[in-house]
Protein backbone atom coordinates (compact mmCIF):
# COMPACT_ATOMS: atom_id res chain seq x y z
CA UNK A 1 0.00 0.00 0.00
CA UNK A 2 2.96 2.23 0.72
CA UNK A 3 4.12 1.66 -2.52
CA UNK A 4 1.17 2.83 -4.53
CA UNK A 5 0.78 6.21 -2.17
CA UNK A 6 4.48 7.06 -3.25
CA UNK A 7 3.28 6.33 -7.24
CA UNK A 8 0.76 8.30 -6.55
CA UNK A 9 2.79 11.01 -4.78
CA UNK A 10 5.46 10.88 -8.14
CA UNK A 11 2.91 11.63 -10.38
CA UNK A 12 1.90 13.84 -8.44
CA UNK A 13 5.00 15.61 -7.77
CA UNK A 14 5.87 15.27 -11.60
CA UNK A 15 2.51 17.02 -12.63
CA UNK A 16 3.63 20.32 -10.16
CA UNK A 17 6.87 20.27 -11.22
CA UNK A 18 5.70 20.24 -15.04
CA UNK A 19 3.88 24.01 -14.20
CA UNK A 20 6.64 25.53 -12.96
CA UNK A 21 7.14 28.83 -15.10
CA UNK A 22 10.74 27.60 -17.80
CA UNK A 23 12.76 30.54 -17.64
CA UNK A 24 16.37 29.08 -17.45
CA UNK A 25 17.84 25.43 -16.21
CA UNK A 26 19.00 27.00 -13.05
CA UNK A 27 15.65 28.48 -12.16
CA UNK A 28 13.53 25.85 -13.26
CA UNK A 29 15.48 23.02 -10.53
CA UNK A 30 15.94 25.74 -7.97
CA UNK A 31 11.86 25.87 -8.03
CA UNK A 32 11.78 22.28 -8.12
CA UNK A 33 13.97 22.17 -4.92
CA UNK A 34 12.14 25.06 -3.54
CA UNK A 35 9.06 22.87 -3.79
CA UNK A 36 11.02 19.91 -2.92
CA UNK A 37 12.39 21.63 0.72
CA UNK A 38 9.07 23.34 1.31
CA UNK A 39 7.79 22.38 5.15
CA UNK A 40 4.91 20.49 3.64
CA UNK A 41 6.73 18.14 1.08
CA UNK A 42 9.00 17.19 4.38
CA UNK A 43 6.70 13.60 5.36
CA UNK A 44 6.78 12.67 2.02
CA UNK A 45 10.29 12.73 1.31
CA UNK A 46 11.05 11.15 5.01
CA UNK A 47 7.92 8.47 3.66
CA UNK A 48 9.99 7.64 0.85
CA UNK A 49 13.61 7.42 2.17
CA UNK A 50 12.13 4.99 4.62
CA UNK A 51 10.47 2.95 2.23
CA UNK A 52 13.62 3.30 -0.52
CA UNK A 53 15.18 1.46 2.40
CA UNK A 54 13.25 -1.05 2.68
CA UNK A 55 12.81 -1.87 -0.99
CA UNK A 56 16.54 -2.27 -0.71
CA UNK A 57 16.95 -5.12 1.60
CA UNK A 58 14.10 -7.23 0.03
CA UNK A 59 14.97 -5.70 -3.56
CA UNK A 60 12.72 -8.83 -5.37
CA UNK A 61 9.77 -7.68 -3.24
CA UNK A 62 10.31 -4.13 -4.44
CA UNK A 63 11.54 -4.20 -8.06
CA UNK A 64 8.69 -2.36 -9.55
CA UNK A 65 9.04 0.40 -6.81
CA UNK A 66 13.18 0.56 -6.87
CA UNK A 67 12.52 0.79 -11.15
CA UNK A 68 9.91 3.37 -11.34
CA UNK A 69 11.16 5.46 -8.43
CA UNK A 70 14.44 6.08 -10.81
CA UNK A 71 13.00 5.04 -14.49
CA UNK A 72 10.06 7.73 -14.19
CA UNK A 73 12.54 10.62 -12.71
CA UNK A 74 15.03 9.44 -15.31
CA UNK A 75 12.42 10.02 -18.22
CA UNK A 76 11.35 12.83 -17.09
CA UNK A 77 14.24 14.39 -17.35
CA UNK A 78 15.44 13.16 -19.94
CA UNK A 79 12.50 14.25 -22.27
CA UNK A 80 12.98 17.89 -20.89
CA UNK A 81 16.99 17.56 -21.75
CA UNK A 82 16.02 16.49 -25.16
CA UNK A 83 13.65 18.72 -26.01
CA UNK A 84 14.25 21.29 -28.44
CA UNK A 85 14.91 24.02 -25.43
CA UNK A 86 18.08 22.22 -24.76
CA UNK A 87 19.24 19.44 -27.21
CA UNK A 88 21.51 17.74 -24.85
CA UNK A 89 23.39 15.05 -26.45
CA UNK A 90 23.93 12.59 -23.41
CA UNK A 91 20.59 13.68 -21.59
CA UNK A 92 20.41 10.65 -19.87
CA UNK A 93 23.79 10.93 -18.36
CA UNK A 94 22.83 14.44 -17.34
CA UNK A 95 19.21 13.51 -15.88
CA UNK A 96 21.18 10.90 -13.83
CA UNK A 97 23.20 13.99 -12.24
CA UNK A 98 20.08 15.88 -11.33
CA UNK A 99 18.19 13.17 -10.14
CA UNK A 100 20.73 11.55 -7.83
CA UNK A 101 22.11 15.63 -6.86
CA UNK A 102 18.30 16.35 -5.79
CA UNK A 103 17.70 12.96 -3.94
CA UNK A 104 21.07 13.95 -1.54
CA UNK A 105 20.17 17.42 -1.35
CA UNK A 106 16.49 16.44 -0.06
CA UNK A 107 18.33 13.50 2.16
CA UNK A 108 20.70 16.55 3.46
CA UNK A 109 18.07 18.78 4.45
CA UNK A 110 15.76 16.19 5.68
CA UNK A 111 18.15 15.60 8.36
CA UNK A 112 20.01 19.11 9.20
CA UNK A 113 17.23 21.63 8.14
CA UNK A 114 20.33 23.84 7.03
CA UNK A 115 18.17 25.88 4.33
CA UNK A 116 21.38 28.26 4.23
CA UNK A 117 24.16 26.04 3.19
CA UNK A 118 21.79 23.97 0.98
CA UNK A 119 19.99 26.45 -0.61
CA UNK A 120 23.53 27.62 -1.64
CA UNK A 121 25.11 24.18 -2.62
CA UNK A 122 21.77 23.58 -4.74
CA UNK A 123 22.25 27.06 -6.51
CA UNK A 124 26.20 26.58 -6.94
CA UNK A 125 25.32 22.70 -8.26
CA UNK A 126 23.12 23.94 -10.83
CA UNK A 127 24.82 26.27 -12.26
CA UNK A 128 27.16 23.51 -13.07
CA UNK A 129 25.30 21.31 -14.60
CA UNK A 130 23.65 24.29 -16.41
CA UNK A 131 27.33 24.50 -17.73
CA UNK A 132 27.33 20.54 -18.52
CA UNK A 133 24.48 21.18 -20.52
CA UNK A 134 25.79 24.07 -22.27
CA UNK A 135 28.33 21.97 -22.93
CA UNK A 136 26.87 19.22 -24.68
CA UNK A 137 24.43 21.25 -26.40
CA UNK A 138 23.96 19.06 -29.98
CA UNK A 139 25.11 21.10 -33.00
Amino acid sequence: MIVEVLAQIRRGQRVDYSRIEETSFTEDYLAVWKHMSAPDSEPLFRLFFEAYGIALRRPRLYKAFLQHTIEDWLQAITNELESERYRCKQARAVATIVLAGLRGFILDFCTTHDRKRLDESVELWLRGVNSMITTLKEV
